[in-house]
């Protein structure tokens, strides 16, 4: 089963991490390639849009900090 992620910051990069620890399959997305980069190196797939991540995976999450990013991605999403 494979895990969305989106929103790699502060929180979302270590939550992110722990679910590769715990042997989920993600495929995560963010606008920073740094913690993108990051992840892949732990055998994690990268999309390159929200709307990416949302079409490969079957669970979604995302992390942000406002409800203004929130509804960005809501809209960017169902487009």
């Amino acid at each position: 089963m494979k895990v969305g992620f989106i929103g790699l910051g502060i929180m979302g990069k270590p939550m992110a991490k722990n679910l590769v620890k715990a042997g989920y399959d993600l495929i995560v997305h963010d606008l920073n390639d740094v913690p993108v980069k990051e992840l892949v190196s732990l055998r994690v797939d990268s999309a390159d849009s929200s709307k990416e991540v949302a079409a490969k995976s079957e669970i979604k999450s995302r992390c942000f900090r406002t409800r203004r990013m929130s509804r960005r991605l809501f809209w960017e999403i169902t487009a």
